[in-house]
């Protein structure tokens, strides 16, 4: 027969506690990652528009620098004499 030994051990007691389960904790628990999962969707579509927007400025800001560019031509000016 073995028995266990704790003596290892600091603070544990070899007692069973019985707990009383306190019907409010998952409610409050629910609605803590109901309110993270709500965080996470928020935080994932603001990243999501981030990433789209950016090329798109960028693509914007470029066909207006070229279209400026093209615009802009030299002109010879020659005197006649």
């Amino acid at each position: 027969m073995s028995t266990m030994n704790n003596n290892n051990r600091i603070g544990v007691v070899d007692d069973a506690e019985t707990v009383a389960s306190n019907g409010t904790q998952p409610e409050t628990l629910c609605e803590y990652l109901k309110r993270r999962k709500v965080m996470w969707i928020t935080f994932t579509i603001t990243v999501l528009v981030i990433i789209t927007m950016i090329p798109i400025i960028i693509l914007q800001r470029t066909k207006t620098n070229s279209e400026s560019i093209s615009t802009t031509q030299k002109m010879d000016v020659t005197s006649g004499s």
